[in-house]
């Protein structure tokens, strides 16, 4: 299995995590979005990253820290899953701050997730689309690299969640 993020199943290895994300993250926050009221002016960004932890696979020699057993699966060499918080060490420059052996893919896309991240910070220009009024969630792909969609990784469950939880709830 490659390092690319076609090895990637989803965000969550069992199933009833995939439900679980998608009714309490994903699915509400698209559903806040489509009826809130942006417009042009807004700096709202949505962001998908589809890329496992670089490097060797957990308790292997060279294995990014921190690692720890419930990111058994989060390899993008191994287990074939994206792991929760993993943009947090490729913004700030783990590959290179931890010397972790790894592609160069994997280094390139760090680059540009730290350079469109970075520029959105420092209100700079960047290559990310905000929402006004259209859903839109930029993508970090490994294998895609940045690109938009205007669906997020749930798309059915989200639209289940949107015709008949909230709703239901009250929302």
């Amino acid at each position: 299995m490659g390092e690319g993020a076609a090895s990637l199943l989803t965000e969550c290895h069992d199933k009833i995590s995939d439900w679980a994300t998608a009714y309490m993250w994903t699915c509400r926050t698209d559903y806040f979005f489509k009826r809130a009221q942006f417009n042009a002016s807004s700096k709202i960004y949505a962001a998908e990253l589809n890329v496992g932890k670089a490097g060797p696979n957990h308790g292997e020699d060279g294995v990014q820290q921190p690692d720890i057993d419930d990111m058994t699966n989060c390899y993008a060499s191994g287990g074939g899953k994206s792991c929760h918080i993993e943009g947090q060490p490729y913004l700030f420059g783990e590959i290179h701050h931890q010397n972790t052996a790894t592609t160069e893919e994997v280094a390139n896309f760090q680059d540009n997730y730290q350079t469109n991240i970075g520029a959105l910070i420092k209100g700079e220009q960047t290559n990310l689309i905000s929402f006004s009024g259209n859903v839109v969630y930029n993508v970090f792909d490994l294998d895609n690299g940045l690109s938009m969609s205007p669906v997020s990784s749930f798309p059915v469950a989200c639209h289940v969640h949107d015709q008949q939880i909230y709703p239901a709830q009250g929302f």
